[in-house]
Parts: structure tokens; sequence; C-alpha cells
């Protein structure tokens, strides 16, 4: 298979193919379409027939590139092929191994491999996710709800949970789910639960969003993601006073770093209340951040237009 050198994939199946590093030429290659990928997954399934690999750790890192790069049925293939007892006890390999199956509608070994990771690692969230999705694709929602509402232990924000929950909710109840979703939430101090509330509950009131979204800065939350959208959903409600106070509590108080997407919240925050001083030091300060050239040119731009060309 060593004509595949320019097919994009993982150092541990490059080496599995035996495709030298010297040779490989798939680092800058594009998604592949559909029937190369097939012919690709075709040729490895009769080389996994007559090559084995190394070592577990080996066959773990296999099993997880095979998985991500979308071969589940090489993936299979190799896991069923191979006599590795240690996988059985590596979170990686049954997490990867459970995806594949269920990727290959083999839902009964999918769960299987998913509960054995879960146990494995129960703080990774992506079991439970991968567990919520499966048992949701066959309408047992309530198993879904269960190992969902479990993965919010886990990661409060993770958006694909928050989405089965909603589904589940709206499906018993769509009046009521919007509710059920910012209960849940503010139990998790969730910001993604309580964006998502809004969205169900009042989808064109802005400042209802930015007023749910206080609730985890008020409690600490400090998470960059976060930041960025509770600031963007002040901007939107027109709370502008509001966003450099985010800043000043993170930098000031607590000596933490800003990101330039929250600095860039801040300097149209201030553009809004026309606070030209403000605008030009921030805009000064972005300038040696690792901003992205199109951003910063927009934000001076716009500092132009409104505080230069009328002087």
């Amino acid at each position: 298979m060593k004509h595949w050198n320019n097919f994009p994939m993982g150092p541990a199946c490059r080496e599995f193919l035996e495709i030298s590093k010297e040779n490989y030429e798939g680092e800058q290659q594009s998604r592949p379409d559909e029937d190369t990928a097939v012919q690709f997954q075709s040729e490895l399934l009769v080389h996994i027939e007559s090559h084995k690999p190394k070592n577990v750790l080996e066959f773990v890192d296999l099993l997880e590139e095979f998985t991500n790069m979308g071969l589940s049925i090489a993936s299979v293939k190799l896991y069923e092929s191979n006599d590795f007892p240690e996988a059985s006890e590596n979170f990686r390999a049954m997490l990867s191994v459970g995806s594949a199956y269920m990727m290959e509608s083999d839902l009964e070994s999918a769960e299987s491999a998913l509960k054995k990771a879960q146990a494995l690692e129960p703080s990774e969230a992506s079991s439970y996710v991968n567990l919520a999705n499966l048992y949701y694709s066959q309408h047992r929602d309530k198993d879904s709800l269960i190992w969902a509402e479990a993965g919010l232990g886990a990661e409060p924000n993770h958006h694909r949970l928050w989405e089965v929950i909603a589904s589940i909710f709206m499906a018993e109840d769509m009046a009521g789910a919007g509710d059920r979703v910012r209960q849940l939430a503010e139990d998790h101090n969730s910001f993604a639960g309580l964006s998502l509330a809004a969205h169900l509950i009042a989808p064109d009131d802005l400042l209802y969003k930015s007023q749910l979204l206080e609730k985890p800065f008020d409690s600490g939350i400090r998470d960059e993601e976060y930041l960025v959208e509770y600031t963007a959903a002040l901007g939107l409600a027109q709370q502008f006073e509001k966003i450099p106070a985010v800043l000043w509590q993170l930098e000031r108080v607590e000596g933490k770093k800003a990101s330039w997407k929250l600095k860039s919240h801040v300097a149209q925050a201030f553009f809004a209340m026309d606070q030209e001083k403000e605008a030009k030091e921030l805009i000064a300060g972005l300038e040696k951040s690792d901003i992205p050239s199109g951003i910063l040119t927009d934000l001076k731009q716009t500092y132009e237009q409104q505080f230069t060309e009328d002087a």
C-alpha cells in the first residue's frame, strides 16, 4: 500500500502501512472524496489480514486513528482479528471500537464497548455522549436521557448532550421544555444549557438571554468560550456598559489573561459607548496579541471611521 503515500493519515497508520516519513505526502492533503476513502479502506482491509500490530500500544493507536478517519470497518476488523486482552482495559481502545461499532450499526457491541470505556474513565464525556446518541437513535429516550444527564457531570457545557436532552424534553412536553432545560442548566451551572434554555423560552428576547448568562459569571465561571458568548449576548442586548467590567474583573481583579476574542468584544462595546480613549488603548494592546490580522484591521477601520474621519 505504499502508493497511498498522499492519503491523509495518522503516524500509526502510516507506519503500519510501511510508508516512510520521507515518502509521506498526506499532511497537506484535503479530506479525500468518498470513492477514494472507500478504495483506501478496501485495500487496508486486505493489509490487516496479513499484518499484525507489533504491540498493544500500536493496536490502540491504530483503532483510534482508523475510527477518527471514518474507517469504521477497518477499525472493527482490526479489533476482531487481533488478540490483545489488555486493550479491553484501555479507555481509548474501548471508546474507539465502540464508536466504530456504532458507525457500523452493531449497536449491541457498541453499547458493551462504550459502557466499558465509561467505567474506565468516568470523567471523560465522550463515552456518555456516544451512549446518549446510541440510545436516542433507537428511540430509547429514557436511557438516552439517563446517560446524557450523567454526562453533564463530566462536561456540563457539552453542546451535544444539551441537544439530546432538549430534544427529549420537547418530545415529552413542548411547552415546558425550555423551563426544564433552564432548571437543569442552573443545577449544573452550565452556560451552554442556559443559552439553549433562553432560545427555547424566549428566542427573540435578547435581554433575557444576557440575564440568564450572567448567572455563571456571578458564580465564578471564567471559561473563555463562556466569556465570549456572554459578552456577545450583552452586546446584542445593548448592555454595553457591562462588557468592559467583564474584562476588568478577569484581568485586574483575578489576574488572568483575556483572549483576543473577549477583548474584541470589549472594543466593540467602547465603540458603541463612544469611548475613544479606551478603544484606542485596547486596539493598541491587541496589536501585540495573536488576533487574526483581518479582525484587527476591521477594528482599526471602525475606530478610524468613528473617531477620526469626523474630527
